[in-house]
């Protein structure tokens, strides 16, 4: 598992409204990864049971990535709020997009945490599960 650590200098101020948190906190991760070399295929891609936040490939490896905002660093880090149930629900979701795109990609799932301290800052885990 490698984790990454990324301050933003982008001088992004926390959103006020709490459905924009969600929202900036994709487009950072976003960012993040395109930054990172991922090639980004799909954003809130959405099915009946759900949606995957990012949709990357990396280095020839589709990367599931879930991506969990929150105002600041508490007590539960936001990337630590993937559960079991989010993640089996992952697992899912990524054999509907394989399916849908009769894609033959190794896969991974990683998790992006983002949180505001002062700046837009983000924890990347890499092969958070399987």
């Amino acid at each position: 598992m490698c984790v990454n650590i990324f301050r933003s200098f982008f001088g992004e101020k926390k959103p006020k409204v709490e459905e924009d948190i969600g929202r900036k906190g994709e487009d950072a991760a976003c960012e993040f990864v395109r930054q990172h070399s991922f090639k980004v295929l799909a954003r809130n891609w959405r099915t009946k049971i759900g949606e995957i936040d990012i949709v990357a490939l990396k280095d020839g490896v589709l990367v599931i990535i879930e991506v969990k905002t929150s105002k600041k660093l508490g007590s539960v880090p936001p990337e630590l709020r993937v559960n079991a149930k989010k993640q089996h629900k992952l697992k899912r979701l990524a054999q509907l997009y394989i399916k849908a795109g009769k894609l033959t990609y190794p896969i991974r799932f990683d998790v992006i945490g983002v949180w505001w301290e002062n700046k837009i800052q983000l924890k990347h885990i890499e092969n958070a599960f399987h």
